[in-house]
């Protein structure tokens, strides 16, 4: 197996680009319109914070998808034309690779412009997920501390003498954002009031 012959099976699988390309960014595409209408038709939300939705999570289930049915169609093909189960699953990797990076800091890049343009002007957040990777703008300011949990040992039961919890650092101090008043989003917040 050789380079060549994993470029080939890259370009097999890209014949079918719109599988690949076309079809996961539009159901983004549809996705991100839908909530951009509902946020902009709801009422603001309050100082800092964002409507969050998590539906950039589309794109990944669209892959999945997408990925299921290449093999079903094209692993046959591939193989009736003299190509290994070897080569075509490294050649499957090495798209499925290449497509995460550019996906990746696509999506990246739509998430800058997005904390640029506040939520893109109606405090959404759309490509930066509310609870993932949020950093220090998206820090709620009326975190209380939380109890750490107890000190493990090696099978992963409690040290012998560790039975009172240790309080936990409660976190950076949202008055050193000043540009952000904390908040995760309201679904967060209402879900955090009915279960509180």
């Amino acid at each position: 197996m050789n380079w060549n012959t994993l470029v080939k099976v890259v370009r097999y699988h890209l014949l079918g680009w719109i599988l690949y390309l076309a079809g996961p960014w539009a159901v983004l595409a549809i996705n991100f319109a839908l909530y951009l209408a509902g946020a902009a038709s709801a009422k603001p939300p309050p100082p800092g914070q964002f409507y969050g939705s998590g539906a950039v999570f589309a794109i990944y289930i669209c892959l999945a998808v997408v990925g299921m049915v290449a093999m079903l169609r094209s692993l046959p093909f591939a193989l009736s034309l003299g190509v290994s189960r070897r080569a075509y699953y490294a050649g499957t990797v090495l798209l499925g690779v290449g497509l995460a990076a550019v996906y990746g800091l696509v999506l990246a890049v739509l998430a800058v412009i997005e904390r640029a343009t506040t939520g893109w002007g109606v405090h959404l957040d759309f490509f930066q997920v509310s609870y993932i990777l949020a950093g220090p703008q998206r820090h709620r300011r009326d975190r209380r501390p939380e109890l750490a949990p107890a000190p493990v040992g090696r099978a992963g039961l409690p040290r012998a003498g560790s039975r009172r919890r240790v309080r936990a650092h409660p976190g950076p101090d949202p008055a050193a954002c000043p540009a952000v008043e904390g908040g995760i989003g309201l679904h967060a917040q209402a879900w955090r009031a009915g279960h509180a």
